[in-house]
């Protein structure tokens, strides 16, 4: 959302994001805290840069974010096997779930 409201141009689309976990420091709720760090992959070059430059240390760059506590956006070379790796468990994953519709519909 930060993206699009600093660069209204842009229209991101964000392939895969992750937030690191601390399983160790829990919330009032028992679930895992954040560590502070997320991964997001975004399907383009020019997106990326364009969340690069409107996030990177914005003070107003959206949730949690203030003059004390800024993003820092840094770029990130993932391993091509792991990429693939998990590219094919999507499919993989895709591909069961429409097996069993085919299943259900066919009952």
């Amino acid at each position: 959302n930060a993206t699009r409201r600093w660069a209204p141009k842009s229209n991101p689309k964000i392939v895969h994001a992750k937030v690191l976990m601390d399983q160790n420091k829990l919330d009032d709720n028992g679930r895992a805290r954040s560590r502070g760090v997320g991964f997001v992959e975004f399907d383009g070059y020019a997106d990326t840069v364009a969340c690069l430059r409107c996030l990177n240390n914005h003070p107003n760059a959206g949730h949690g974010f203030s003059f004390t506590s800024r993003p820092i956006v840094e770029f990130a070379v993932e391993d091509s096997r792991k990429v693939a790796r998990r590219r094919r468990r999507v499919a993989e994953r895709r591909a069961r779930i429409e097996a069993v519709r085919q299943v259900r519909k066919e009952a």
